[in-house]
């Protein structure tokens, strides 16, 4: 969630709060006999000749539809937002910041994975997951391929991601899965 996703929340939830309590204590100072609001007939003539206008379907309808965007606008900003965005690199001082964009950095990454042998291709990203940043590499390999080899060239890969990025706090993953049939593709007996 953004801050202004926060602060929206936060004060809808502190009005909300304070239309309760207001209710709340009127309730319980009638309940008591102390105030006696409804000792006079209420007076709906207002309410009643306002919903006869020819202007009134089209006003509730308006008013239905903003309250739908607001509420859909709303229900969306609590989507968990899973991008980073430019990352902060080692070495970033007061004079200056150096950043990376982590999806390219990821990206060079998965093409580095993509030359070990049995790997057919490989994509890379760099997101936000549980407050951790993770660098997620997917590799479609072969069904024949050496998986000791692979393992050891997604460490080596792994380890030069988090140097070039130079942050401690990056979690790289590696998933491998087998690869469809490709018809097209040589093969060597």
């Amino acid at each position: 969630m953004s801050r202004l996703t926060i602060i929206i929340d936060r004060l809808v939830a502190f009005l909300l709060a304070l239309a309760l309590i207001a209710a709340g204590i009127l309730t319980a100072v009638w309940g008591v006999n102390r105030i006696d609001p409804f000792t006079r007939p209420l007076d709906l003539g207002p309410i009643v000749e306002a919903t006869g206008r020819s202007w009134w379907p089209w006003a509730v309808g308006g008013a239905g539809a903003l309250l739908l965007v607001l509420a859909l606008r709303w229900l969306f900003s609590h989507l968990p937002h899973r991008r980073t965005g430019p990352l902060k690199l080692a070495g970033t001082g007061r004079a200056g910041r150096l950043l990376a964009d982590g999806n390219s950095v990821a990206e060079a990454a998965a093409q580095a994975l993509a030359a070990v042998p049995g790997v057919r291709s490989a994509h890379g990203r760099v997101l936000w997951e549980r407050g951790q940043i993770i660098a997620r590499l997917n590799a479609a390999i072969d069904a024949d391929a050496d998986l000791a080899g692979i393992a050891e060239g997604a460490d080596i890969v792994s380890s030069q991601l988090r140097h070039v990025l130079g942050r401690d706090d990056l979690v790289c993953q590696v998933q491998l899965h087998l690869a469809g049939r490709d018809r097209a593709r040589a093969r060597v007996h």
